[in-house]
């Protein structure tokens, strides 16, 4: 891979990357370290502590267990040290959730 430039440098961001409703698989760990060699700096948060699913009644059963309010406090705690100029990503029903809780007030933003 090539060093990046100092014009490349300017546009790096903070990423963060939430994954699917089956968990934090490898496609979207692989997806991560795609943007990282591209120089960026990547978070994947873990909303279900380790635990991955391939059936979709095993993911029913995790969401409902742990409340849909419970994994966007999870979501939102994952990024409250983060920048507030980070770049959100995610899959599936993650980018989703993503849309659901309030944005960074103007003034925190301008600040940061």
């Amino acid at each position: 891979m090539q060093a990046l430039s100092s014009q490349d440098k300017k546009h790096i961001q903070q990423v963060v990357v939430y994954h699917s409703a089956y968990g934090l698989r490898p496609a979207v760990a692989d997806f991560a370290d795609r943007l990282r060699m591209a120089g960026h700096t990547v978070h994947t948060p873990d909303l279900y502590d380790g635990e991955v699913f391939s059936d979709r009644n095993d993911v029913v059963r995790k969401i409902q267990e742990l409340g849909f309010d419970k994994l966007l406090e999870r979501a939102v705690a994952a990024v409250k040290r983060l920048p507030h100029t980070l770049v959100y990503a995610g899959f599936s029903t993650a980018a989703f959730a993503r849309s659901c809780w309030p944005r960074p007030a103007p003034e925190r933003v301008a600040q940061s």
